[in-house]
């Protein structure tokens, strides 16, 4: 539901619009575009039409977790969770959503067998990974 929920409360886009950047080069794929129109429905049926309605449900969900002050809105909850917890390398929202759209086309792709997966060697990664953590991994 987060992820689902992040998509359209990191930018004011109809759904349309993300809709269109989820499919991006996969125009012609029936099960993915089923599959992208799902994610969005499921939005959809919570309430969350709006970007302020998905703030809302954002943080009126993960609060607690945040340990945030009560004055706190709903909205400015949900803010901070984008801001802290998601893609926290971006500090645009605008760069987070083409990244967790990236990834979403990734990450099907990956599930279809389409590509293979990433080498946590390759030098894309030496950023993303320290040396201990590279360790730890085998």
């Amino acid at each position: 539901t987060l992820f689902r929920s992040a998509l359209k409360a990191l930018v004011n886009f109809s759904d349309y619009q993300i809709f269109n950047e989820l499919i991006k080069g996969r125009e012609d794929n029936s099960f993915y575009k089923n599959c992208v129109s799902q994610m969005l429905r499921m939005v959809m049926e919570e309430g969350c039409t709006t970007q302020k309605l998905v703030l809302v449900y954002l943080g009126e969900r993960f609060r607690v977790k945040l340990n945030l002050p009560d004055w706190y809105s709903d909205e400015q909850a949900a803010e901070v969770l984008l801001h802290h917890c998601i893609c926290i390398h971006l500090t645009s929202n605008i760069e987070k959503f083409y990244c967790l759209c990236l990834i979403t086309r990734k990450l099907f792709a990956f599930a279809k067998e389409e590509c293979s997966e990433e080498n946590p060697d390759s030098l894309i990664n030496h950023e993303v990974l320290t040396s201990g953590q590279l360790y730890l991994m085998f």
